[in-house]
């Protein structure tokens, strides 16, 4: 009886553990868009960008010599049941003269992605009140 509690107490833990720990900082992935583009948090231009999971749901989106950070958001994670080669992106729409936000990024060679987590108005006007 003794052991069969220490040894189902060790699972719970090993399992506690294994659902609390945060997956680790991912390599940075070049991203380069030939227009402006929408991000939570910045409006970047035409270039290349580094997008780098810094954390658990967390990306950070720096310059490619990583001397500029343009912006570090939330996002909510996305399922795909095919994996590409490529990296995808969806995009938002938006009106012809603003830049189109990024939905959704399924990062090459993996099932799920990041959904993009922007801010509404009404978020905006309770921060500033």
């Amino acid at each position: 009886m003794k052991r069969t509690l220490v040894v189902a107490s060790a699972i719970a833990l090993l399992v506690t553990a294994c659902l609390a720990t945060p997956a680790t900082a991912a390599e940075p992935i070049k991203l380069t868009f030939s227009g402006s583009i929408h991000v939570p948090g910045a409006t970047l231009g035409p270039g290349t960008y580094l997008f780098t999971p810094i954390a658990l749901r967390v990306i950070q989106v720096t310059s490619t010599d990583h001397k500029t950070l343009y912006t570090t958001f939330m996002t909510l994670p996305r399922y795909r049941a095919e994996i590409t080669k490529e990296n995808v992106i969806v995009f938002g729409e938006a009106p012809i003269d603003v830049s189109p936000p990024i939905n959704i990024w399924f990062p090459a060679y993996e099932h799920f992605g990041h959904e993009f987590v922007y801010e509404t108005a009404n978020q905006r006007m309770l921060a500033t009140n």
